[in-house]
């Protein structure tokens, strides 16, 4: 049989065994396209404007391809899964294509697919499992802001815990996707309600697609629809990546930065800024870096890890890092709405466009200290412990459960108010503490002026009798008959 595969040269030749070459093809993404992919991929490569988007067509469609046969149900209800189920061993016919000539290929493709069913129902119990014990991270929620403000105090997507550490597992190829979404359709219907699930199974459907699409070789239809929908901010997102892919070897270029650089950081939306932040490690060239990103609640910078973890997580497919601790779990668990926690000082000044601002001021609430000398995660931290507030999360959930899905989650249960509290002291003392910076007070200097100008705007506009049409015409520069 060896022999049977090797060419004159006594190399082995994997063509001579059409099945073995289409599994092989099959485990490696490299199956030719047909049908709806072919013609995406045609599609594709006819505009040029959408063709970065979509560079590694076989490779993405395939490994999608991989990852479906080895979902529980779905994977046996597959074109090609059903045509080999349901085949007979006396007529092969349309079975070809599959590289199935004889009774013992297609027995060796059933036992393949009843397999790689019985792991994946495996693999969905364990998730399952683990996603009950809150030891389980998929793509997030899929409401941008609560998934930013899960990620601004540490939160990292695609994690499952073993005892006291979190274990990437992007590279778990092809379940990565199976648990994945057991995370993804648990958190948004838990974080939602059934009501809004069944009200929005359209967005169900896009909170799987996006945990679709963040693998590697699919990004750049994550991107693509990002663009399609017109949102200024994510075109301002998608925008910096295409213009650092169009430099080579923008991955190594990531990847150095992760060991060399790694701390996140606060930028605006603007091209430029953007572009640095994907190439870090330049920032060590320049005098004028870019902000910080800081931990609120603990006042430390975001991943700033050490340099043997920066390696292991930029080299390794498998990240690690410590498991959470149990006020994190809370502050994510709660529901509260953080959103514009460092957006906009306690006064009403808004921040949004000053990252140098914001990365200020979130350092500044992470040194903050209570009366007992505690941060927010120690605060956080204590709140978990508490029955009552541990009772006031399973009532939250629960309400949800059974559709009460008004109540805001801010102003009806003891967790949020705590919360809520412990927040408002830490930024009230945190802004008191940097409101003399000169940037500070240049900015409240510019919001002066906006509103000394909109006043006096107003008072321009003030008249007691109505606008001639000569008058009107001159005011909106219309030209006159």
């Amino acid at each position: 049989h060896y022999n049977d595969l090797l060419d004159v040269d006594g190399n082995i030749d994997i063509s001579k065994d059409i099945f073995l070459e289409n599994k092989f093809k099959e485990v490696t993404l490299t199956t030719e396209l047909d049908g709806w992919s072919k013609k995406l991929e045609g599609i594709f490569n006819t505009t040029p404007w959408a063709k970065p988007f979509f560079l590694f067509a076989r490779t993405g469609v395939n490994g999608l391809r991989m990852s479906v046969k080895n979902t529980p149900i779905i994977g046996a209800m597959v074109d090609e899964s059903r045509d080999i189920l349901l085949a007979n061993a006396d007529d092969l016919t349309g079975l070809a294509k599959y590289g199935i000539e004889n009774a013992a290929d297609l027995a060796q493709a059933k036992n393949l697919i009843i397999g790689r069913q019985v792991m994946g129902n495996a693999v969905v119990l364990a998730a399952i499992q683990k996603k009950m014990a809150g030891e389980l991270t998929g793509s997030g929620p899929v409401d941008n802001k609560l998934r930013r403000i899960w990620t601004d105090t540490g939160w990292q997507r695609n994690q499952i815990t073993f005892g006291p550490v979190q274990i990437g597992y992007d590279a778990f190829e092809p379940y990565n996707l199976v648990i994945s979404l057991v995370s993804d359709v648990v958190d948004n219907s838990r974080l939602m309600g059934p009501n809004w699930t069944e009200d929005k199974l359209a967005t169900i459907a896009l909170a799987t697609g996006y945990g679709l699409t963040n693998k590697s070789y699919l990004q750049g239809l994550n991107q693509f629809i990002k663009v399609l929908t017109l949102d200024p901010d994510e075109i301002a997102k998608v925008i910096p990546d295409l213009a650092n892919n169009q430099v080579p070897l923008s991955s190594l270029r990531k990847d150095i930065a992760k060991v060399l650089n790694p701390v996140m950081r606060e930028v605006g939306n603007d091209i430029v800024s953007q572009i640095r932040n994907r190439n870090k490690t330049s920032e060590f060239l320049t005098k004028d870096k870019l902000a910080i990103k800081y931990d609120m609640l603990n006042g430390e910078p975001i991943r700033d890890w050490n340099i043997m973890e920066g390696m292991w997580n930029a080299l390794s497919p498998i990240s690690l890092r410590l498991t959470p601790s149990p006020g994190r779990t809370l502050l994510w668990n709660s529901n509260y709405d953080m959103k514009l926690a460092v957006l906009m000082s306690p006064d009403g000044l808004p921040l949004k466009q000053h990252p140098e601002i914001i990365s200020l001021f979130q350092k500044a609430i992470g040194n903050y200290k209570d009366s007992k000398g505690r941060n927010l995660e120690q605060i956080l931290n204590d709140l978990a412990e508490r029955k009552d507030i541990q009772k006031s999360v399973i009532v939250m959930g629960n309400d949800i459960s059974s559709g009460k899905d008004y109540l805001d989650p801010g102003k009806s249960y003891l967790h949020n108010d705590l919360i809520e509290s412990a927040f408002t002291k830490a930024r009230k003392k945190a802004w008191a503490s940097i409101r003399k910076d000169p940037k500070i007070q240049e900015l409240y200097g510019e919001q002066k002026k906006i509103k000394v100008e909109q006043l006096q705007r107003r008072e321009e506009t003030k008249t007691k009798n109505i606008l001639s049409k000569e008058e009107l015409r001159e005011l909106i520069n219309l030209p006159s008959k």
